[in-house]
């Protein structure tokens, strides 16, 4: 009966590890998630338009792409003060969704495009580069 105990705490404690292996280590890695969800969701938009932004790392507006921005959406990016850390949540908390579709339609743009860039733009105003 011993051997068994033992070996049942043996086990326990295994499972114990892992399990705590796979919370802190693996599922622990969500911001390196959200950035690969955001380079293939929001960035892929912009791929097809090169002279919007650059796409090399980090990706990063163009001037072109800051002159398609009409100048109030820009005054309400410049005087955001609130940064969650993604920008592009930032970007549409700043605007709003149905102003961020309108200017993508104005623009016969997707509203992922539109994301994209407004989160580039907003990213190099509060970086100012």
């Amino acid at each position: 009966m011993d051997a068994v105990a033992i070996i049942g705490a043996i086990t326990g404690i295994a499972s114990l590890i892992l399990y705590l292996y796979k919370i802190g280590v693996k599922d622990g890695k969500v911001d390196t998630k959200l950035d690969v969800l955001w380079k293939i969701y929001v960035l892929d938009a912009l791929h097809d338009a090169p002279t919007l932004a650059q796409h090399h790392s980090p990706p990063s507006i163009t001037d072109e792409g800051v002159s398609e921005i009409p100048d109030d959406i820009k005054k309400c990016l410049d005087d955001y003060k609130k940064h969650s850390g993604d920008y592009g949540y930032d970007a549409t908390q700043c605007l709003g969704l149905d102003q961020i579709r309108d200017f993508a339609q104005s623009k016969n743009w997707t509203v992922r495009r539109a994301v994209g860039l407004l989160s580039l733009y907003l990213k190099k105003a509060k970086e100012g580069k």
